[in-house]
């Protein structure tokens, strides 16, 4: 039979044999915590980046000069709709400012073959041209003044 005193020590061997695995494997949960806190970071700063590069093509869709509102502008506004459902959380709203950009951008262009812009010998616009004129540049400024609210949501990088 085995005294007590024997049986502690070989419990505390054992225990001793134990502790160095407790340790390497304390260790090596905690390099994965981290390794997971460091790869949600990056895809923060990822997602930031992708709706950051949409909301900057947006601002240049809607604050270019009339001469270079064309065509290009349109099919930049279609590209930026496509990715919004997987990048924004309030989508749906954006995607809808998109919209309102392909309208006034479409009445734009129409406005200035109506009045043959840009092209010398050009007659004056009439008081009914001057008056959509104005409105259009009251959508375009509405607009402008709508996307820092309507992204907002999306472009506060919590890390």
């Amino acid at each position: 039979m085995t005294s007590p005193e024997h049986f502690a020590s070989e419990v505390i061997i054992e225990l001793l044999k134990i502790l160095p695995m407790t340790i390497v494997a304390g260790i090596v949960a905690y390099v994965a915590w981290q390794q997971w806190q460091i790869n949600q970071n990056r895809l923060k700063m990822e997602l930031f980046d992708r709706r950051y590069e949409i909301y900057e093509s947006t601002i240049n869709a809607i604050t270019k000069p009339w001469e270079e509102f064309d065509g290009n502008t349109i099919l930049t506004i279609y590209k930026n709709i496509a990715p919004i459902s997987f990048l924004f959380e309030n989508s749906e709203d954006i995607e809808l400012f998109h919209r309102k950009i392909l309208s006034v951008t479409d009445d734009i262009i129409q406005f200035k073959e109506e009045i043959n812009f840009g092209n010398v010998g050009r007659v004056p616009p009439t008081k009914e041209q001057t008056k959509n004129l104005r409105k259009l540049i009251g959508r375009v400024n509405s607009l402008r003044e709508d996307a820092p609210k309507i992204f907002k949501k999306n472009l506060t990088l919590k890390v």
